[in-house]
C-alpha cells in the first residue's frame, strides 16, 4: 500500500480523531500511548491539529537509538519507518508539536532500557524545540516511568 505500519496507525488515529469532532462534536482530541505505539501517536499529531494533547509513557526514544543497538528490542520494529532518519527522528516529531501540551514518562532506549545518556540527547531536542516556541509550560518529561501515574494523568488532562 506504499506505506509503514506506523503510517497506517497513524492515519488510523487521525481518521478516528476526525469521526470524533464529526460524530461527537469533539473539539480536542488527547492521545495516550505506550511504548511502541507512541511513533503512530506521534506521526498522527503531526498531521492533525486537533490532537491537542499527548502521553507518551515509556517510549523508545529515537529511531538512532534503535539503530544504535545492536541488541535492539525486536518489538520495536513494527513502528520504525524505513529511511526516516534521512530526514527526521521521533525527537524532531515531539518538538514539532509544540506549543501543545507533550507528557514523556519513563523514555527508553532503542534496547528498551532506560537510564542511558542517549535517551538524554533525544529529550534535549524536544526541550530545545519548546524553548525554541516559548512553550516550556507545556511539556512534562518524567524520566523514569511513574508507578503511580492517576494523580500526573489528572494534572496532563486539565
Amino acid at each position: 500500500i506504499g506505506r509503514s505500519i506506523v503510517g497506517v496507525q497513524a492515519g488510523d488515529v487521525v481518521r478516528l480523531a476526525k469521526l470524533l469532532k464529526m460524530i461527537q462534536g469533539v473539539n480536542e482530541v488527547y492521545g495516550l500511548a505506550r511504548k511502541e505505539m507512541a511513533p503512530a501517536l506521534l506521526h498522527a499529531a503531526a498531521f492533525d491539529p486537533s490532537i491537542t494533547r499527548l502521553a507518551l509513557i515509556e517510549p523508545y526514544s529515537s529511531y538512532r537509538s534503535v539503530a544504535m543497538n545492536r541488541l535492539y528490542d525486536p518489538k520495536f520494529i513494527n513502528s520504525l519507518v524505513p529511511g526516516a532518519l534521512e530526514f527526521y527522528d521521533l525527537p524532531d516529531l515531539a518538538a514539532s508539536f509544540a506549543p501543545r501540551m507533550l507528557m514523556i514518562t519513563g523514555g527508553l532506549n532503542g534496547a528498551g532500557s532506560s537510564g542511558d545518556n542517549s535517551i538524554n540527547k533525544d529529550l534535549e531536542v524536544v526541550k530545545n524545540g519548546y524553548r525554541y516556541r516559548h512553550a516550556n509550560n507545556a511539556l512534562t518529561i518524567f524520566g523514569e516511568s511513574v508507578k503511580e501515574p492517576e494523580d500526573i494523568y489528572r494534572a496532563w488532562i486539565k
